[in-house]
């Protein structure tokens, strides 16, 4: 890869790292808007109620579970941007300046399944609040 190549490459991973960051914003803010208005409106009218039973149940884990996943795959999108941006910044920064041409292997650099520590803070953030909210809809639904 040549070195506007390499340019070119990091404009479009710093696009789709803006991109993702975005849509994960959009749905966890959406996300957690419904929740609360779903928490205002049973708050509000006591004649709305589910039954808890194990159909309520079930459907607060999967609903759960699968807000899990969604986070955890946005998360590690991010964060196989920034790897693919900070190889090809350090291979372009590097003293040796007669380096014409290197090579970029996405797969090696994108071959993980753990985040960082940083990125479990943030993933942990998004699951409190939104287990946060749920055991409210639980609380106020039970009233």
């Amino acid at each position: 890869m040549t070195r506007d190549e390499a340019v070119n490459l990091t404009k479009a991973t710093r696009e789709r790292f803006e991109k993702t960051r975005e849509i994960q914003w959009k749905m966890n803010v959406a996300i957690w808007t419904l929740m609360a208005a779903a928490i205002y409106l049973f708050a509000k009218e006591p004649t709305i109620r589910f039954s808890i039973n194990w159909r309520f149940i079930l459907l607060t884990v999967i609903f759960g579970i699968t807000h899990l996943v969604f986070v955890y795959m946005t998360q590690r999108s991010l964060e196989t941007s920034k790897r693919i941006e900070e190889y090809i910044f350090a291979k372009l920064n590097e003293n040796n300046s007669g380096l014409k041409e290197f090579e970029v292997d996405v797969k090696k650099i994108t071959n993980f399944w753990w985040i960082s520590r940083l990125g479990w803070y943030w993933l942990f953030f998004q699951m409190a609040s939104t287990i946060l909210l749920l055991i409210i809809f639980g609380h106020i639904n039970n009233m």
